[in-house]
């Protein structure tokens, strides 16, 4: 691919995706920019694989500075944990905490419908049979104002 193919394709790219925003189908941008819908295709694709990498590489540098000044906070405070201070015990507890969900160190934790309460979430539609179930569909179904078509079984 020549230097001025790449540039070409590169503006394409650029006002495929502003055709695409602005609402355009595939078949308008292709006929905007004199290429196939294939091509089209190609552009879009590109800039978003583009776009999610830049981002992907913006995260990371991110999560690396937030790690960097975690780490920072946590030197001090873990000395002086190790020297009996129980204040910076604490501390060093909650930096570190905050480095593993920074890091994803966590196990993930089971998380269950309950009530206020604590109590387990009771569903009174799992009481239903199968018919009871049915026959509650078609009555809200009807106070909804939809046609219910009875099924045979």
């Amino acid at each position: 691919m020549t230097r001025s193919t790449k540039l070409v394709a590169a503006v394409n790219r650029l006002q495929a995706i502003e055709l695409r925003k602005s609402g355009l189908t595939l078949e308008a941008i292709s006929y905007e920019l004199g290429v196939s819908t294939t091509m089209v295709h190609k552009y879009l694709t590109k800039a978003l694989t583009d776009l999610s990498a830049r981002h992907i590489n913006e995260t990371e540098e991110y999560r690396a500075l937030q790690v960097s000044r975690l780490e920072g906070l946590l030197v001090p405070a873990y000395t002086a944990a190790l020297g009996g201070d129980l204040n910076a015990v604490e501390k060093a507890r909650k930096v570190i905490d905050s480095l593993s969900d920074l890091m994803g160190c966590k196990a993930p934790q089971k998380l269950a419908a309950s009530t206020p309460d604590g109590d387990s979430f009771h569903n009174p539609v799992n009481e239903l049979t199968p018919e009871e179930r049915r026959a509650r569909i078609r009555e809200l179904q009807k106070k909804l104002g939809y046609t219910v078509v009875e099924a045979e079984h």
